[in-house]
């Protein structure tokens, strides 16, 4: 009975490590910028009135970064479709998130507003969790990387020490090679007139 005691605690005991590693791993992975007060800048040049967030609760204003990086709410277009079946139309609706931003659009700009803006409050306020190198890490076509490197700009010429952000791509963008080109793209050109 005793030595299964003692294999019980080892089990135990190495149960507890691995979790422990996984912790440590899992939270290295999970890092985000966080949440910092906004810079002096940031206060001053951004119209909180266009964030849904500060209208709704504006004692959040000084508490959280926040960088103007699209133009909402985002238009919603309506179309329909003839069922040939049916012979009946069917109607939808698009929300049209292309249309967040004159430089690059889509719904990861939201997202940006915040994220970017709180790498940008921690350069300018030379806080030390301020980051030295920004990466987008992301596979090939990856949205995300592009409105993160085109969307830094715009935080970084504001007058802050912020750092490129720079890509690393896990994997290059496989063409789709079952779909002719125009086929691809006939979804975006028929939303973009």
């Amino acid at each position: 009975m005793n030595f299964f005691v003692y294999l019980l605690l080892f089990f135990l005991i190495l149960l507890l490590v691995i979790l422990a590693v996984i912790s440590c791993i899992a939270k290295l992975f999970s890092n985000s910028p966080g949440l910092v007060r906004p810079n002096n800048n940031q206060l001053s040049k951004e119209n909180h009135q266009n964030h849904a967030l500060f209208r709704h609760l504006p004692h959040l204003i000084p508490q959280i970064a926040w960088r103007e990086l699209g133009t909402y709410p985002t238009p919603i277009h309506r179309g329909s479709v003839c069922i040939e079946s049916s012979r009946q139309r069917a109607q939808y609706y698009v929300k049209r998130e292309d249309l967040s931003s004159t430089l690059y659009g889509g719904n990861k700009v939201r997202t940006l507003q915040h994220q970017l803006a709180t790498l940008e409050a921690r350069a300018t306020t030379r806080d030390p969790a301020a980051c030295h190198r920004i990466i987008a890490l992301g596979s090939g076509g990856s949205n995300q990387c592009v409105a993160s490197v085109v969307h830094s700009v715009s935080c970084r010429a504001a007058e802050s020490n912020m750092s490129p952000v720079t890509v690393a791509w896990v994997s290059e963008d496989q063409p789709d090679l079952g779909k002719t080109k125009l086929e691809n793209h006939s979804f975006i050109i028929s939303l973009s007139k």
